[in-house]
């Protein structure tokens, strides 16, 4: 798959892993990057969310992918990368700076999950980067295979970058 670059973020997922770069309508908001699903409530900011995985990603899934983890085989991956508002970035949440990378084996643990499969694995780390407050947020297919899987999330994880700011643009082909 080619590079993605949109809203500050570039990622280039490796052979065989899709991945897109996205950000949900806000109230009265043309959804104009062809990401369906009801706009962010009144008064409520949407910021980018990038998904990287070596399943197939459907258009309409959930910002941290809770509707597509069971689809993931023991040799899988979804990353998750979903900013939260810059004011964020002063806060005790986000205070770990830079991407969170690389990860190792013993960062991911079944408990960490937000949809709990059995045999699943994951890591969810909240940091800061140029400004901009972020979770990144990892699933494995299998805990048994995490050494493997890691190795092969941190390929993703090395290609990511963010921009100071998050210009409204849209992803590139």
């Amino acid at each position: 798959m080619a590079e993605l670059e949109a809203y500050g973020l570039t990622v280039d997922p490796p052979s065989g892993w899709e991945g897109r770069i996205f950000r949900r309508a806000e109230a009265g908001e043309v959804q104009a990057d062809g990401i369906p699903g009801a706009p962010a409530p009144v008064g409520e900011r949407s910021f980018p969310v990038v998904h990287v995985a070596t399943i197939r990603l459907p258009l309409d899934m959930a910002d941290y992918g809770s509707d597509v983890v069971e689809d993931l085989g023991a040799d899988d991956a979804l990353v998750v990368l979903k900013e939260f508002d810059p004011a964020d970035a002063g806060q005790a949440l986000f205070a770990r700076a830079g991407v969170p990378r690389p990860i190792a084996p013993g960062d991911v643990d079944p408990k960490t999950l937000q949809r709990r499969l059995e045999g699943q694995a994951g890591v969810q780390i909240f940091f800061h980067d140029q400004g901009r407050s972020f979770c990144l947020y990892v699933v494995l297919g299998s805990y048994d295979r995490r050494t493997t899987v890691v190795l092969r999330v941190n390929a993703v994880l090395a290609t990511m970058t963010i921009a100071t700011s998050a210009p409204a643009s849209m992803p590139t082909p």
